[in-house]
């Protein structure tokens, strides 16, 4: 049987009980040995009982607590448990096998039609950049700008098949997962929901499986979008130009550190407001289940106060993982931005070096075998088109140079002015040739081409900017992708472990004996027993009780003699540690537990109604249901027809509210009878 306990409270007149149990109890000649072994042991007087905030403790056990505190406080704590990907789609049908891979592939299609819609824009670049050469092609735009109209619809109809399909297969795999979890935690026995708070399952069950629910959904699918993106827009940047893409690969480390940072702030931040939130909610619950005990007692405002401070815990984190966020984000902006204007840099670069490289001096020789130098108005651009003044045959430009008028320099050509004058007639006959095949033969004489690289370099460094910019976008959302399905993962271990428990005490088996005939005889033989929750508290120390068929017993003694326990132990919620329960001379634990209960009819001290009308919960008493008749007749036997006819308004019909609270006390347990 449990003792007496000794509770304390915050006044003087507990120091001065403390006081005299030290007298009494911690006399310091008294010892008192077992054996032998604790008689040679020298005779220590125990620490006197100390008055504290939370009570009387030993000196020694309080420094041992605060020394088991601060320890477990410096250890690391260890990783989130996680299932696998696979595990978490155990409740996944052939048919959402089937959805999961339609949108595996729609998904991989749609990461594939971005790179291409680059591909696409940087050769419209190319076309409409030939336009200065005069070979601008008005087909060649048009049938590219028709391809990213394909592209684009191509892109449409796939975010929709692989969206439709993934939501499909979730919806389906979520009600097996909701209907599973709720039918195994009903099957538990009450032993571990001794361990398990009742008033935060519920707000438990809902955030659980809104997490399953998010892993499950499109991000799984973007994941595979954004995969297809990213390394699709890797491999076209280094194909068309990889050393822009060199360079730009090299600020990698930057974009994907800030990428990191910002997973890694959103990930502990959002794990700490949903703890938050759920304490909150466990007290909100606990408050509305018993709000006559709360008015009774006035504790409005104090449970508003311990609900507020639940409230503030959450505030301050959420606030936190705004600040933080925030910090990420900009430093993941700003890294891109680094990105993209060191590609820029090395890209105009490229486009000087070309200038640099295939320009050349022009001359040309006419049919009387004269030479004829072209020259130019020295106004530092060695490449300008305008203020050419052909010089004198074979004069040179500094000797055309005349006092007093500007300095000519001699005329340099590149490949773009090159191609402007091959095809343009005028300008064939300023530079001295007769046809375009002339003019070309001489610049290749002298070394050079008039077919200009720089339209196709514009483009290939503004297709690998764009590429390596969307690849590193699409490789850095992995990670917030990748978030929701680990958040699943371990948000389903609790689920998953109490989906697969099977309790010791299965109300749902059909295992078990039935009797014939119940008489009513129940007999409890040398019974140990502790509940889980307490398992050092001994309440039942070898218990025997004999309640002979048809026979009134009532069971007195102090508050947590185990008189409770026993009508526990009849009903089995629990089986007992040692010895044995009887019913009708047949032990309890080998008879069915659904018939068992059948046969016992249980009303506690706060007795327990169910939403919905009289007549209802009247008929849960009769597990395979009954007629109307049958349920007026019980009320009938429960002296509860008489109130119900003549004081309810709707009679059997009328509404009991939540727990019964529409119900008087008496009332309540009229219907429960």
């Amino acid at each position: 049987m449990e003792g007496p306990s000794l509770v304390a409270n915050y006044t003087e007149g507990h120091r001065q009980v403390a006081n005299t149990i030290n007298a009494e109890l911690f006399d310091v000649n008294t010892t008192t040995t077992t054996n032998d072994e604790d008689a040679a042991k020298p005779k220590v007087a125990p620490a006197p009982l100390k008055y504290g905030a939370t009570g009387f403790t030993l000196p020694a056990e309080g420094e041992a607590k605060n020394a088991k505190a601060k320890k477990l406080k410096k250890e690391k704590k260890p990783p989130e448990p996680k299932v696998g990907y696979l595990e978490l789609l155990r409740f996944a049908t052939a048919l959402d096998w089937l959805l999961i891979c339609i949108g595996v592939i729609a998904a991989c299609g749609c990461g594939a039609c971005m790179p291409l819609v680059l591909v696409l824009f940087a050769g419209s670049i190319e076309s409409a950049g030939q336009a200065s050469n005069g070979a601008f092609d008005q087909d060649e735009l048009t049938r590219q700008a028709v391809l990213l109209v394909v592209v684009g619809v191509a892109l449409w109809f796939g975010t929709g098949i692989y969206m439709g399909a993934t939501d499909i297969a979730k919806v389906r795999m979520m009600a097996c997962y909701k209907k599973e979890y709720v039918k195994s935690i009903i099957r538990q026995d009450l032993s571990w929901f001794d361990t398990n708070n009742p008033s935060e399952l519920a707000p438990g069950i809902g955030a659980a499986m809104s997490t399953i629910e998010d892993g499950l959904g499109n991000k799984v699918m973007q994941l595979f979008e954004n995969s297809g993106t990213g390394l699709g827009c890797l491999g076209i940047a280094f194909y068309y130009n990889p050393w822009v893409s060199f360079v730009v690969v090299a600020t990698f480390p930057v974009v994907m550190g800030a990428a990191g940072l910002m997973n890694h702030v959103q990930q502990n931040s959002t794990k700490n407001i949903q703890a938050a939130y759920a304490e909150a909610g466990g007290r909100a619950n606990e408050a509305l289940s018993s709000m006559r005990t709360i008015a009774s007692f006035s504790l409005e405002e104090r449970t508003a106060k311990l609900y507020e401070s639940g409230l503030k815990r959450a505030e301050v984190a959420a606030v936190w993982a705004a600040v933080l966020g925030g910090f990420a984000l900009s430093v993941f902006m700003a890294s891109m931005n680094l990105m993209f204007g060191a590609g820029l840099l090395f890209g105009g670069l490229l486009l000087a070096e070309e200038h640099r490289s295939t320009s050349f001096e022009y001359s040309t020789v006419t049919e009387s075998g004269e030479v004829a130098n072209y020259c130019a108005v020295d106004c530092g651009n060695p490449y300008s088109q305008y203020d050419l003044v052909p010089s004198t045959f074979n004069v040179s430009c500094v000797d055309a140079t005349y006092e007093g008028r500007d300095n000519f320099v001699a005329y340099r050509m590149t490949c773009a002015s090159a191609s402007l004058v091959s095809d343009t007639p005028e300008l064939l006959d300023l530079f001295g040739a007769s046809s375009a095949s002339e003019f070309e033969s001489t610049v290749e004489g002298l070394g050079s081409t008039t077919e200009c690289s720089w339209p196709w370099i514009a483009s290939s460094v503004l297709l690998a900017l764009l590429s390596v910019q969307t690849g590193a976008q699409q490789l850095g959302l992995i990670g917030q992708n990748i978030s929701p399905i680990v958040k699943a993962r371990q948000a389903a271990v609790k689920v998953l472990r109490t989906i697969e428990r099977m309790p010791t005490i299965d109300a749902f088996s059909t295992e078990g004996n039935t009797l014939t005939q119940v008489r009513g005889e129940i007999e409890v033989k040398d019974v140990y027993f502790a509940y889980p929750s307490a398992p050092d508290v001994q309440v039942c120390n070898g218990y025997s009780l004999h309640v002979p068929a048809g026979q009134v017993v009532a069971l007195c003694g102090q508050s947590g003699s185990g008189k409770s326990t026993i009508i526990n132990l009849v009903e089995r919620f629990y089986d007992p540690h040692r010895g044995a329960v009887h019913f009708d001379g047949v032990d309890v634990r080998t008879l069915n537990v659904s018939w068992l209960r059948q046969q016992i009819g249980l009303v506690g001290q706060e007795p327990m109604l169910f939403v919905g009308t009289v007549a209802e919960n009247i008929a849960y008493g009769k597990v395979e249901g009954c007629t109307q008749q049958e349920i007026e007749e019980a009320a009938t036997k429960a002296n509860a027809h008489s109130f119900i006819v003549e004081n309810l308004p709707q009679q059997y019909q009328t509404q009991v509210g939540i727990r019964g609270g529409k119900l008087s006390g008496g009332q309540k347990q009229r219907v429960a009878i």
